[in-house]
């Protein structure tokens, strides 16, 4: 009785502080008193084990989705006709330079001008295309080597075709930086005045280097991706 008591004049004087009748309903007890009691009946590993079970399952999701967003599957028939077109467009600028470099040492400016203009709008362009083409190719068979799995046949020539096109990348970097450049450089001054020789030794042998690695890089080609099953 004297604990009835102290809780209704509790709940009449909160009743006089707030000028508002005070209740509570007594659904919204229960749901309140299950709450509590369910939490703290449940032991701190099991709540453990529930959140990291949300938490990994929204991790696998959005990685599914962006797998699935990113991922575009590579046929090997098409991976092979794209490394026989990057070789053939290799092959075929590495013989304009060895056929331009062959030209007369007796230069006039009229020449060194076609020359250089040549380098600039036709030699370069071209290359920093193919770079782009062989960047782009390769992205695409990396991710589709990442996603393969270890037993999976497609690795192989998946793996040859990553390796054939960082050695393809290599070489145009090499004919940009070693060939290309102190071209339009000595062309450039010959141009200005500058009685400059147009034979550099340094220029034919990084072609001879570059011409070497592109009949090794065949050579894998037919071993290693196209023999294959």
């Amino acid at each position: 009785m004297r604990k009835d008591c102290k809780q209704q004049e509790s709940m009449e004087h909160l009743q006089h502080i707030s000028g508002h009748p005070f209740t509570y309903a007594d659904n919204e007890m229960d749901d309140t008193m299950s709450k509590c009691s369910s939490s703290s009946l449940m032991p701190n590993y099991l709540r453990m084990a529930m959140v990291s079970h949300e938490v990994g399952s929204v991790a696998t999701d959005l990685s599914a989705l962006q797998n699935s967003r990113l991922y575009e599957p590579l046929g090997r028939s098409f991976v092979e006709e794209e490394l026989l077109k990057i070789y053939d467009e290799i092959d075929q600028l590495i013989h304009v330079i060895i056929d331009y470099r062959r030209q007369p040492l007796a230069a006039t400016r009229k020449l060194d001008e076609n020359r250089l203009s040549d380098i600039q709008f036709k030699i370069r362009p071209l290359l920093e295309r193919l770079d782009e083409d062989i960047g782009r190719l390769d992205k695409k068979v990396y991710k589709n080597l990442n996603c393969c799995k270890i037993k999976e046949s497609r690795v192989c020539w998946l793996l040859n075709s990553h390796k054939m096109l960082q050695q393809f990348s290599g070489i145009v970097a090499e004919m940009t930086v070693r060939v290309l450049q102190p071209l339009e450089h000595t062309i450039s001054l010959r141009l200005r005045g500058c009685d400059i020789p147009f034979v550099d030794k340094g220029i034919d042998k990084a072609l001879m280097s570059a011409d070497q690695s592109l009949n090794d890089i065949n050579f894998h080609l037919k071993q290693n991706v196209f023999a294959l099953p």
